[in-house]
């Protein structure tokens, strides 16, 4: 019995303990929670307001605890000095692409006002081109019409013309004295230079109406095919071609047999009182750009005249020393220009002159000489 006593005294005494220690845990376990309420929760929760409340539109507002200063800062000091630099470098962030933005705008609204001004100048542009091809259009089909008015009215006339003089001559020259025959003569070569104008003309407008087709040409063909028919025109001449292989070029065939008789024909005429004449027809690259010469060492021109030298019906030289009517130069500028080129001169009295031409389009090939 005494045993039993002793035991249940003691479980008692250790239920008495248990409950002391039990209680006495949970008053400090509540002292310590109150403790870190005071010192961290209430400023968590304080925190948590002050974000929720945060609108980076509005000017920066600092975070700052309620507590005491303290000699050395905590991590909650550690914790509001991030987040206040953060929000400087958000409110920074913010205002920096809030001009961005901005600025975008204002480039976007300039840039609708900028599209909204090139469509209306490629409307009013369309416009013009219309209106200006509508004028060319018509302007060509006036040309035609004249180009044909010159073909068959004005060569009647001269036909006629030409008609009395014969008969006159058959019925007549035995009493012509020698002024009379002068004065036919006269006749019959003013005749012959007024047809030769008018071929020429219609010749000059054919360079500039003629629809464009637009082929592979062989430059080098048509020059050899025109120099053969230039020296069976002159059989006694002599002259030194110089022909570069392969040039080929894009553009309109029959053009391009028109602009090299009429560049090669200049060059054969004006050598003609040369006493060893050259002709040179070759290509080179000049400043990127192939360039198209012919080059002979006739009788030249001075350069200060060079500005008429492509003009229509313009001459350098009188009719007494070449022959001509100053169409052959214009034609050429005019199918250059037609294939986007250009054309130049340069030359010396008495010792040559070269022609430069150029022909926008396919750069086919270059080529070599040969001598023919």
């Amino acid at each position: 019995m005494a045993l039993k006593n002793v035991y249940e005294r003691l479980v008692k005494k250790a239920l008495t303990i248990m409950l002391v220690q039990g209680v006495k845990t949970f008053f400090v376990s509540l002292f310590i929670l109150y403790l870190f309420y005071r010192l961290v929760t209430r400023h968590i929760i304080f925190i948590e307001n002050f974000l929720k409340d945060v609108d980076l539109t509005l000017p920066f507002s600092e975070l700052r605890l309620q507590r005491k200063k303290k000699v050395f800062d905590d991590e909650l000091d550690h914790l509001v000095r991030a987040y206040n630099t953060m929000s400087v470098n958000l409110q920074e962030a913010y205002l920096d692409l809030k001009q961005v933005n901005i600025e975008l705008e204002n480039d976007i609204i300039a840039r609708k006002k900028a599209e909204a001004e090139v469509k209306q100048l490629n409307e009013e542009l369309e416009y013009r081109v219309e209106q200006r091809t509508a004028e060319i259009e018509a302007a060509n089909k006036e040309l035609n019409a004249f180009c044909y008015s010159v073909s068959h009215d004005l060569r009647a006339p001269i036909r006629r013309i030409e008609r009395f003089r014969c008969n006159f001559e058959v019925s007549y020259g035995d009493m012509l004295d020698k002024q009379g025959v002068h004065y036919l003569n006269r006749i019959a070569a003013c005749v012959s230079e007024m047809n030769e104008m008018i071929d020429s003309f219609l010749t000059l407008s054919k360079a500039t109406t003629v629809e464009l087709s637009f082929e592979r040409v062989n430059l080098s063909v048509i020059a050899k095919r025109t120099i053969a028919r230039l020296q069976e025109r002159d059989e006694g001449r002599q002259v030194k071609m110089l022909i570069e292989d392969g040039m080929v070029a894009y553009g309109d065939s029959r053009l391009a047999e028109l602009l090299i008789a009429n560049v090669l024909g200049n060059a054969w005429k004006y050598t003609s009182k040369t006493s060893q004449p050259q002709i040179a027809f070759y290509s080179k690259v000049i400043d990127g750009e192939k360039v198209y010469i012919v080059e002979d060492n006739g009788v030249g021109f001075d350069m200060s005249f060079a500005k008429n030298l492509f003009t229509p019906f313009t001459r350098l030289h009188t009719t007494k020393d070449f022959s001509g009517i100053g169409i052959g130069l214009a034609t050429v500028k005019r199918i250059v220009a037609r294939h986007g080129g250009r054309v130049w001169a340069e030359s010396e009295v008495n010792v040559g002159a070269k022609i430069f031409f150029t022909l926008k389009g396919k750069d086919i090939g270059y080529g070599v000489i040969s001598a023919d």
